[in-house]
């Protein structure tokens, strides 16, 4: 048998002798047949099989898909948690200087110990989210050591 290189032909080369000779061998019994390879055959598998693990994919897409949703909706909150903290931090600071600056005769009123119990309130909430107090009152504040954000 002979065994076809596949490569193009030239124009000339086309229909040579040579090349039928190579496309077309001959068989034992004397009668030519063609060269060509017979089609593989296909894996056919089952329809049902098909479905089943169509299913299946689409199940793990979904699972993936709910727990890269779940993991951007944490991310969201976290940032929109930190944006609300950066903007309550002044306001806390803003109440502690109000409370530190009340005179002595109205210090007993009401209104002074809600606004008190609001800024104790407001601390505790940031507490529970991990905003500690720092005493930094008095302390030389440097660079060296920290890292930009």
């Amino acid at each position: 048998m002979y065994r076809s290189n596949r490569r193009w032909k030239e124009k000339d080369e086309l229909f040579s002798p040579a090349w039928l000779e190579e496309l077309f061998s001959l068989q034992p019994d004397g009668e030519q047949s063609p060269k060509l390879d017979p089609p593989l055959p296909e894996e056919t598998k089952d329809p049902q099989q098909e479905y089943c693990d169509l299913v299946q994919r689409t199940q793990t897409d979904f699972i993936n898909y709910k727990h890269r949703v779940e993991r951007e909706r944490e991310e969201q909150t976290k940032f929109a948690h930190r944006e609300l903290i950066l903007k309550l931090l002044p306001v806390l600071d803003d109440l502690e200087r109000a409370l530190g600056d009340i005179p002595r005769e109205v210090a007993d009123d009401n209104w002074v110990k809600g606004v008190s119990l609001i800024q104790r309130k407001l601390t505790a909430i940031l507490e529970e989210e991990g905003v500690n107090r720092i005493d930094a009152q008095g302390v030389e504040v440097t660079l060296k050591g920290r890292k930009a954000r």
